[in-house]
């Protein structure tokens, strides 16, 4: 674009410029491959400005990828088009890379650089295991371990302490593995992090370095603070914020990070907590356990609203209906030095009822106890840290082959809070001495290279938790937990059809009377809307149903599961 003037006159004029390869090459891959697919790469050529000829297209694969005639010879005219495909294979599990080439008849390359995942065809399982070890007793963590996971899928997590301790090792293995990346999760995942390095198992995990630990928070970090309101607030997926225990949650993690030496930018840390400050003044003498998790996150980075603790403290503390939320203004008392104030919160924490109503605080009985747990620790209120609360955590924890990311994330909190008082324990590593509780995370290529053996060499008897995690070599079999499914079909009179049946006896060579060469009847009728519901109703009250109802098959109790009817909506035809 140009623009011109002079003392009475003023012009403009704008042209398009293309700015492009003389060859574009634009490739199209799935998004990724599981373990044994075979799909293709398709690469289109448009020669744009480039001279006619022969293009000679290269395709190479490096990591859990093959490829079949990677070199072929494509000739292009001027302005003209041409498309290519290249089959493509996953042979094993891991990041793949396709590198792509076009060279021009005159000697000119278009190169480009492709990530292609591939993932194991099983979903990954969890296997934990506890082994009590006497005096002089030991585990031993081997490969063997992994030999029905599936390869480079599989760790293994070991935490040696105190019976009933928590095993660190298995929440941070948990975090790390997650999949999901919502504002909470990806806070839960930076936990893991942040303190999985500060518990030496970070460099635990395929040989991953302090540096890399630093990249992987940082770029977490970034995707948190791109759904950061303008007011300080964060959204789940997006900046449109709103949730006062969501924004507790991320300023609380992000001043645990900055406190640990990772990059958070001040200035939108700071809008964090001005946000919050500001959501307190707005909902002056509420009792919610989002407001609780504020107050504590502002005292923890020293912007405590002290009046307003000490009046909740004294005044309302009875009215929290959240044990978690009655202890998160204890430990917000303790951060501004009101230790007397901070233990009756606690006390009274201790005898609320557990908060198991609808929640809408991502959380659960047992992450509000591993937090009460975890706070208390950190705040060094030891009435909060009792057998009976550990006991409590066991409860919670018994008969759950899976925990949330909160519930992780807070059991690891609770883990590091407490593992001081394991300093005591005595136990070798390979023959080693170590003092006090072993967290270790191994890789299979770490166990691969040497298995390792950790013994009690001490007096206090102590539990190793061995937890494997990995997808499976094959699928793990079907299983039900106090519910059962089951599918049956009818048709539109209502009758029930075995149509397994009918296609098991087509497969063994059977058929319809058309193919038997019974005479075909006659064609049915097309019947209305109306008489077609009327027959379902009908075909409902044969079957001992309500006429509204359908029954879709039984729970664990033996009872039909009764699914209402939808209405037919005006305007759709019943059927479509």
């Amino acid at each position: 674009m140009a623009v011109a003037w002079s003392g009475q006159k003023l012009g403009h004029a704008a042209r398009d410029v293309v700015v492009a390869d003389p060859v574009v090459v634009t490739a199209a891959l799935p998004r990724f491959l599981a373990d044994g697919d075979r799909s293709r790469l398709r690469l289109d050529l448009d020669n744009v400005s480039g001279p006619a000829g022969d293009h000679q297209v290269q395709v190479a694969v490096s990591g859990p990828l093959a490829i079949e005639g990677g070199a072929k010879t494509v000739k292009l005219a001027q302005k003209a088009r041409a498309a290519v495909e290249v089959p493509l294979a996953a042979k094993g599990v891991g990041a793949g890379r396709v590198e792509v080439s076009v060279k021009g008849p005159d000697g000119r390359a278009y190169v480009q650089a492709l990530a292609l995942e591939t993932k194991p065809q099983t979903s990954p399982v969890v296997r934990r295991n506890v082994i009590a070890l006497a005096k002089g007793a030991g585990v031993t963590v081997s490969r063997d371990m992994l030999a029905d996971i599936v390869p480079g899928t599989g760790s293994v997590a070991l935490s040696v302490g105190k019976p009933g301790a928590l095993d660190a090792a298995t929440f941070k293995l948990a975090l790390d593995g997650y999949p999901y990346a919502c504002s909470e999760q990806l806070s839960s995942r930076l936990l893991a992090l942040v303190y999985g390095s500060e518990l030496g198992m970070s460099s635990q995990v395929a040989g991953v370095s302090p540096d890399e630990v630093k990249r992987q928070a940082g770029e977490m970090i970034a995707r948190i603070l791109a759904r950061q309101d303008s007011n300080g607030s964060f959204g789940l997926w997006s900046a449109e914020g709103g949730d006062l225990w969501l924004d507790s949650y991320v300023a609380d993690v992000f001043g645990r990070a900055r406190g640990a030496g990772f990059a958070v930018p001040d200035r939108a840390f700071a809008s964090a907590l001005d946000n919050l400050r500001n959501a307190i003044g707005l909902r002056q003498d509420q009792t919610e356990s989002d407001l609780a998790y504020a107050h504590y996150v502002l005292a923890k980075n020293g912007r405590a609203l002290l009046g307003d603790l000490r009046y909740l403290a004294d005044v309302k503390i009875e009215e929290f209906a959240s044990p978690l939320a009655r202890a998160e203004i204890g430990a917000a008392l303790a951060q501004t030095g009101d230790f007397a104030r901070a233990s009756k919160a606690f006390a009274a924490a201790e005898i609320a009822a557990p908060d198991d109503a609808a929640r809408s605080d991502f959380g659960s009985v047992l992450r509000d106890q591993a937090a009460i747990v975890a706070l208390g620790a950190e705040n060094r209120i030891d009435a909060a840290v009792t057998p009976a609360a550990l006991r409590r955590i066991g409860q919670a924890r018994r008969d759950r082959p899976y925990l949330t990311t909160q519930e992780n994330a807070w059991l690891l909190l609770a883990a590091r809070a407490l593992k001081g008082q394991s300093a005591d324990l005595a136990l070798t590593v390979d023959g080693a001495a170590k003092k006090g509780a072993l967290d270790e995370t191994y890789s299979g290529a770490a166990l691969g290279a040497k298995p390792v053996t950790v013994a009690n060499a001490g007096q206090t008897p102590l539990e190793a938790v061995v937890t494997v995690r990995g997808a499976p070599l094959t699928p793990e079999p079907a299983a039900e937990a106090g519910f059962h499914l089951e599918r049956r079909y009818y048709t539109t009179a209502g009758v029930e059809v075995d149509v397994l049946g009918r296609a098991e006896h087509a497969a063994r060579g059977g058929g319809d009377r058309h193919r038997t060469g019974a005479p075909p009847g006659p064609r049915p009728r097309r019947r209305s809307p109306a008489c077609r519901l009327r027959d379902r109703q009908s075909g409902a009250r044969q079957l001992g149903q309500a006429p509204g109802a359908l029954d879709v098959g039984r729970g664990a109790g033996g009872g039909p599961f009764r699914v209402p009817r939808r209405p037919l909506h005006r305007g759709l035809r019943p059927g479509r």
